[in-house]
């Protein structure tokens, strides 16, 4: 009997009994209904055996649960039958082979047959690195052993192993030394002085980026515009697209080709371009932005005898335009500049320490660490030349050109810093204008002091040739111009007298000083006077005041400051305008590594889960009392503007009516030039001085 036959026997067997223990079930469930409606039928009937109401309930659950017991064996044999009688019921020919007592002894086990499976070993894994090492050093040791049957199907079938096992370990390294490196770069990001060296490009967006990115989104917006302009546009993708040097040859290559076009129009050698010229495939074709520039310029990609040429043709220029324009446009094409973004960041003392630099400030390349060795090796040569001055200024900078920017740090007497990113070209200038920027109070002077202890100067002193051209300008001007107004400023801002000089610049002239310089130029008799009736107008240059000469109305200009102001924030010394009150709770719009800013300024801070929090109610300011330096930045970090910067037309004077005076003023110190010590706007006397050529051609 085999066992399938065997197995199909015990399940026939199983299941006829599962059937008539249903079937008993089903008799014995009848028979106890039939009792029950006897007994309920006969209630009279006497009974030999009595059973409480306990009694009855427990023998109805026994009951119950032994038919739900056997209902539930029934099923699950049907279920898992066949699963229960192949593992646990073995048919007898599977038992080996009897034997009586009596009998010979076995044959060996080598010559036993048995009716069991043979053993089949598990599937190996496939071979780790160690293993694949240990088989390519193998494959070393027997190629070096047994040479005298050389076989060159086997020798490359061995070469080829050894090449993939190497290639794996060099990927392998790689990697880990890819990991490696993100891992040290995740550790040395915050103990960066920086995050990195950030630009702007107002010409694309107000976006703030690294130069990588803004490559890329250069790139993305000169192709969006190339639909619109091919000439124009093509010719910016030149220069921003390509490396300079690529850029230079492709523009000289382009230009030579329609130079000879327009000096030479009938000569059909110019007209057409081999596509396999060695100077066009090397300097124009594979440059971006050139193959879209020529066909602007008019030519087209044709196949003669099998081979591509570009054929020109006036009909094929685009609409408007000319080869000499579009060869003066090629000319004058110059990359999108990117503007350098300070990145000014408020350093508390603990976060000054920070003094390592991302990578985007060192111009290291390949080609200047081959040199590196080279430099070296020079420099022992140098060591022993005699050198000019002239000489080692040039080493100097050939040193300094190995740096792109520089972090500046300007520490202040409270131990507050602060920090900007400047290019290793900017002036000092640059950096007086970063830090004035910062100051609660713009007109304040100060001094900027190095390590070393060495004073960095702003700007020399004007001297009296300085002052004779600013009396020659104002005597030029009121020639020039027919209406002269004295005005007076409130709330002194530099930025926006700057806006109004360019705002006005068309057909007026702003001009700041100090009120002696500005009364001389006037003239300060009748005598002196550069104009009938100007020394009166001189008298009334008291206290911040400045000069506009301009082309429009008295009442276009009266009109104009009647209306003319804007909101700035209020500075120390200020007298409030209103009461500012700060509710407790938390102040989500700062950041959390301000909060020892706030506290050093008087605010009842404290940090809660990383948000700066005001554990009471705090007035920043009362309505008329004047403001110190710190409610003066409060007011500031809360973006509550309290001043308002206004112009007052104090007098005017003009050709026609001559002198008028609009507000009247003491005129106790008009003669001992008051203001003289007035230096709010002197930085902007220079501006004045820069455009005096551009005023005189409006």
């Amino acid at each position: 009997m085999n066992v399938a036959s065997y197995r199909q026997s015990i399940n026939e067997t199983l299941q006829a009994f599962v059937l008539q223990i249903e079937q008993f079930l089903e008799i014995f469930w009848k028979t106890i209904k039939q009792i029950q409606q006897e007994l309920s039928q006969s209630t009279n009937t006497y009974s030999p055996i009595e059973f409480t109401d306990l009694q009855r309930t427990l023998f109805k659950v026994l009951l119950i649960l032994l038919i739900f017991t056997a209902a539930l064996i029934a099923y699950s044999w049907r279920v898992y039958g066949k699963v229960i009688t192949e593992k646990f019921v073995r048919p007898s020919g599977t038992l080996g082979q009897g034997h009586a007592l009596n009998a010979p002894s076995e044959p060996s086990g080598s010559q036993r047959k048995s009716n069991y499976k043979a053993y089949e070993p598990a599937k190996r894994k496939e071979l780790s690195d160690e293993a694949r090492a240990a088989a390519a050093a193998a494959l070393a040791r027997i190629e070096t052993k047994d040479t005298r049957e050389f076989n060159t199907s086997l020798a490359a079938i061995k070469a080829q192993a050894k090449r993939e096992l190497e290639a794996e370990r060099k990927i392998r390294e790689e990697k880990k030394v890819e990991e490696l490196s993100s891992e040290i770069e995740v550790r040395t990001n915050s103990t960066l002085a920086c995050q990195g060296v950030f630009f702007r490009c107002p010409m694309i967006s107000d976006d703030v980026l690294p130069k990588k990115e803004w490559k890329v989104k250069i790139k993305e917006f000169l192709y969006q515009q190339l639909e619109n302009e091919r000439a124009l546009t093509s010719c910016l993708i030149i220069q921003n697209c390509n490396t300079r040097e690529k850029a230079e040859e492709c523009v000289k290559t382009i230009v030579k080709y329609l130079e000879n076009i327009i000096n030479h129009p009938e000569e059909e050698k110019y007209l057409k371009i081999r596509l396999s010229n060695r100077i066009f495939s090397e300097k124009v074709r594979y440059i971006e932005g050139a193959l879209d520039f020529l066909i602007a310029a008019g030519f087209r990609e044709i196949e003669i005898d099998n081979e591509g040429f570009l054929i020109w043709s006036t009909d094929n220029i685009e609409d408007g335009q000319d080869l000499p324009t579009l060869l003066e446009a090629l000319k004058n094409a110059e990359p999108i500049t990117l503007e350098l973004e300070r990145n000014i960041k408020v350093l508390l003392p603990s976060q000054a320490n920070r003094v390592k630099l991302p990578d985007d400030f060192y111009r290291i390349s390949p080609e200047e660490i081959k040199r590196e060795q080279q430099m070296r090796s020079e420099a022992l040569e140098n060591a022993q030349v005699l050198k000019t001055k002239a000489m080692r200024e040039r080493e100097e900078q050939r040193v300094l050109r190995m740096y792109r920017y520089s972090l500046v740090r300007v520490k202040f007497p409270n131990g507050i810093s602060i920090q900007g990113t400047f290019n290793v070209y900017e002036k000092i200038s640059d950096i007086f204008e970063m830090v004035q920027s910062c100051l609660s109070d713009e007109t304040l002077e100060f001094n900027l002091i190095s390590s070393s202890d060495v004073s960095l100067t702003k700007t020399d002193r004007k001297g009296l040739a300085w002052k004779q051209l600013i009396i020659e300008d104002i005597r030029k001007c009121a020639e020039t111009y027919p209406n002269i107004f004295v005005f007076q400023v409130q709330n002194m801002r530099n930025n926006l007298l700057k806006d109004l000089r360019k705002e006005w610049r068309q057909n007026s002239r702003f001009i700041f000083g100090k009120n002696r310089i500005m009364q001389i130029g006037l003239g300060r008799t009748k005598e002196e006077e550069a104009q009938n009736g100007l020394h009166k107008l001189s008298k009334r240059l008291t206290g911040q005041v400045g000069l506009l000469f301009t082309e429009k109305s008295k009442e276009e200009v009266l009109e104009w400051a009647e209306n003319y102001w804007a909101l700035e924030y209020a500075r120390a010394g200020f007298i409030a305008t209103e009461t500012v009150e700060l509710s407790e709770g938390p102040l989500k719009d700062f950041s959390h590594s301000i909060e020892p800013h706030l506290r050093s300024l008087g605010m009842p801070t404290k940090l809660q889960k990383g948000v700066i929090h005001l554990y009471k109610d705090y007035t920043v300011c009362e309505e008329g009392k004047v403001l110190n330096p710190e409610q003066a930045r409060i007011l500031k970090l809360i973006d509550k503007p309290m001043s308002k910067f206004h112009l007052t037309i104090k007098c005017s004077w003009s050709k026609t009516e001559g002198f008028e005076l609009h507000k009247e003023d003491d005129l106790q110190n008009n003669d001992s030039g008051q203001g003289e010590e007035e230096e709010t706007v002197e930085g902007m006397e220079q501006d004045d001085d820069d455009d005096d050529d551009d005023d005189e051609n409006d």
